[in-house]
Parts: C-alpha cells; sequence; structure tokens
C-alpha cells in the first residue's frame, strides 16, 4: 500500500489479480473512495504485484512483481490521481520490493540475490544498469531496500543472511559500491533482516 505525499489518494497492490487498485482520500476524514484500477492484460507486468512505492514528489510510482519478474514504472496525474504505465523491464528474479531514487533517475529492486539498479530516462523508458549482490557471501533472498532521503546512500536487508547492507550512490550512473555489511551471518529473528 502506498499513499501520495499530498495524502490525496491511497494506492494497493492486489497480488491475486495482478492489479493496481487507487482510492481518493478525503484529507479530513481519511475516507477513501475508489478511483481506478489498472492493469495490462495484454502485456501483464503487473502479475502478482507485491509492492508499490510513490516517488518523493508524487509524479510517479514503481510496483515490484515477483510472479512477472517484473519492475512496472507508473505516472500518477497530479490533479485525479489516476495512475497509468510508463515502461517496465523483465528478469527481475524474485523481486519483492523496488524504490525510486529522490531524483528520480533510478530504480533499486530487491531480487533474490542482489540489487539490481535500472536507470530511469527522462521519458521514463526502463533499463537495467547493473545487479550487485554484495562483496563476500552472496545475498539471498533480499525483502526490503530503501533509498535514503538525501540519495546518497541506498540499504537492503538480506533475510536467508541475516543481514543489512549500506550502498553508497553515485549520483551520476546510479551505481552502488558497498560500504557497511552488517549482520550475525544468520537468519531468522536475530537478524538485522528480521527488523
Amino acid at each position: 500500500v502506498a499513499v501520495s505525499p499530498d495524502g490525496r489518494h491511497v494506492y494497493a497492490a492486489a497480488f491475486g489479480s495482478g492489479n493496481i487498485v487507487g482510492f481518493d482520500r478525503d484529507l479530513k476524514t481519511g475516507k477513501l473512495d475508489y478511483l481506478q484500477t489498472l492493469n495490462d492484460q495484454e502485456r501483464d507486468p503487473l502479475g502478482s504485484a507485491v509492492s508499490i512505492r510513490m516517488s518523493k514528489d508524487g509524479k510517479h510510482a514503481v510496483v515490484a512483481s515477483f510472479g512477472t519478474s517484473t519492475v512496472t514504472l507508473l505516472k500518477r496525474d497530479a490533479k485525479s490521481g489516476e495512475l497509468s504505465i510508463l515502461d517496465h523491464i523483465g528478469g527481475m528474479n524474485f523481486v519483492i520490493e523496488a524504490a525510486l531514487s529522490p531524483d528520480g533517475k533510478n530504480i533499486y529492486a530487491g531480487c533474490m540475490s542482489s540489487v539490481t539498479v535500472i536507470s530511469v530516462s527522462g521519458e521514463g523508458e526502463l533499463e537495467e544498469v547493473e545487479a550487485t549482490s554484495g562483496e563476500g557471501t552472496p545475498l539471498r533472498n533480499v525483502r526490503c531496500v530503501k533509498v535514503s532521503d538525501d540519495g546518497k546512500n541506498v540499504y537492503a536487508a538480506s533475510t536467508r543472511t541475516g543481514e543489512l547492507l549500506n550502498y553508497q550512490r553515485d549520483p551520476q550512473t546510479g551505481k552502488l559500491t558497498q560500504k557497511q555489511r552488517i549482520g550475525d551471518g544468520h537468519g531468522g529473528p536475530d537478524g538485522p533482516a528480521a527488523l
């Protein structure tokens, strides 16, 4: 579930149907009213959608769909709140989450064994830049990805290895350099990824 930065809309990723469902939100009461159902039955990039995240400026949203191994970039109409598909990219093995950088130039996708860096063109076209597994033991089951508000770092939690990775982000290329790897080396409730 994602809420637009202006608080006027709420969007939900529907795993079973592969739909993104949008709602108008009353700013005083918080009450929701149906706005739209977005899907693409022909190409089906939203199949098994598991997460939706808004951009900082509210102009875009990104969806991770592990059933189709796809990350999809959506455009949001500032007035109506309706979403439309700009582009999608496949080959994201078991992608669970994707996050946009504050400058809108990159998407970072948490996949089975990597954090995948995707560039976003001015027209909203997506292209894979790199997939990084971190230094040392390969990542396993990346479940959370967060870009810092200043765009300088990307954080990823790996549930299988029970680790939190801190990457430095190159603002020009979007590429990542590992700076820290924190964890006990084990998954489960004692690992940082359980937080």
